[in-house]
Order: structure tokens, then sequence, then C-alpha cells
């Protein structure tokens, strides 16, 4: 069986006696390149204000925060390396424009999650992940 030069990588086999070719598709799952992803629900006081905030990250790209215990903002999350972008879609602090989008370097440190500012224009998103390290809940 001659193979098609362009299409090289594909590898003929045998089915039920017949052959044919295997089509694979992957598809990539925003939030779970690494094995050690951020994921769960971490916490942390601000200062200043004191207020409670509650980061759910689900390991499958959908992220949620609330403010002592009132939603805040809600989105979608894409992680790439050490670097995670978050991408605000609903709730009362969501960002809109240029600011809607914010992107942070990330590290686990025993169960302190710990962000690192790449590009964010909106503020408040900001003051908030660098106001410390975020401590993993425990279920």
């Amino acid at each position: 069986m001659a193979v098609d030069p362009e299409r090289a990588e594909e590898r003929p086999t045998t089915f039920a006696g017949k052959p044919g070719v295997v089509y694979a598709i992957l598809k990539r799952v925003p939030g779970a390149e690494l094995p050690d992803a951020p994921k769960g629900t971490f916490t942390i006081k601000t200062l200043g204000d004191g207020a409670a905030w509650v980061m759910s990250l689900d390991g499958i790209g959908k992220f949620k925060m609330t403010r002592n215990g009132q939603l805040g903002v809600e989105g979608t999350y894409r992680i790439e390396k050490d670097q995670i972008e978050f991408t605000d879609e609903a709730g009362p602090f969501r960002e809109t424009g240029k600011a809607q989008i914010g992107t942070y370097r990330w590290r686990l440190a025993g169960s302190k999650l710990l962000f690192q500012q790449v590009h964010d224009e909106a503020r408040g998103r900001s003051a908030i992940l660098l106001s410390g390290a975020w401590d993993a809940k425990k279920d």
C-alpha cells in the first residue's frame, strides 16, 4: 500500500481483515494541561478591608470568586505551563474590554497558591490575586 507524502504520518492498519487508516483527534482541555495544575478551592483574607475571598478552580477551565460569601466574578481560565489566563464572564466585579482578560504566573507551594502578574489591566483582579498566598481549602 502506497502512502501519500502529504499524509506520511498516517499508518495503514487492518480491521477485521480489511486495510484502513486510524485517525485520532486530540482535544486540548483548558485547565488540564499540567498534572499539577491548580484545582480546588482557595481562600484569602485581604488586608485593609479584611474581606474573605474564595476562589474555586474546577480543573477543566471554569473559575468562580466570591467575596464574603457573595458572587464577585466567574468565568473561564486557561493554563499553559506556569501561566494562567483568567477571562471574566459574569458577576458584579467582572471586567470588560481590554481588562476582561488577565494573565499571571502561578505556582503551588505546599498548600499555598501564589500568583505573579504577567499582564492585567484590571486593578481589582490584580489587587486581590496578588494580596498574598491563597490557602487550599480542605474539602
